[in-house]
């Protein structure tokens, strides 16, 4: 019966697999109460059970951290901002086109077209630096500026990204 126990034991090493073991550790707590009546198997059991969820605990909170924080993820994100900007100026244009002027805030044209996305995921990645999650965007009598503040979320800084059309006509006017 101690052989037994000390096989079992042994496989309890398993318990501390994240999300596997605790399978597992039900199965030998069933073992160590029923079978072998063991206080301190069912001890060392739930032990490494609760090590293989601070384990997981540990891993999901550094994944998220690094989905959010990332240069990886910050690259990711930048390729949504420059399509979310393009829909925007595209329905920055439709709203002109409509009301014959540009609107107030992005709040306004979200109202006219709820299907856009203003927020800005790199600015929200770190809203301490930048208070604003929306994208930036000043109105001017015939014209807008609109941009994201790119990954240091510090808006007129070298990373700014800007709508791939409105970034083309600035580029030829400098040309011309």
């Amino acid at each position: 019966m101690e052989k037994r126990l000390q096989k079992y034991k042994y496989a309890s090493l398993l318990c501390l697999l994240p999300g596997f073991g605790l399978i597992i550790g039900l199965f030998l707590i069933f073992f160590a109460v029923f079978e072998f009546k063991s206080r301190s198997f069912i001890l060392i059991i739930l032990g490494e059970m609760a090590i293989s969820v601070l384990f997981f605990i540990l891993l999901k909170n550094d994944a998220e951290y690094q989905f959010h924080y990332s240069k990886e993820s910050a690259v990711l994100f930048s390729r949504e901002v420059v399509d979310d900007l393009n829909s925007i100026e595209q329905k920055l244009k439709d709203f002109k086109l409509k009301f014959g002027n540009y609107p107030d805030s992005l709040e306004q044209l979200e109202k006219e077209y709820p299907e856009l996305h203003i927020k800005d995921p790199l600015s929200a990645r770190n809203p301490k630096i930048n208070k604003s999650v929306d994208y930036n965007y000043h109105s001017f009598d015939t014209t807008y500026l609109l941009f994201s503040s790119g990954i240091d979320a510090i808006p007129n800084t070298k990373d700014d990204i800007y709508p791939s059309q409105s970034k083309a006509d600035s580029i030829l006017k400098v040309k011309k």
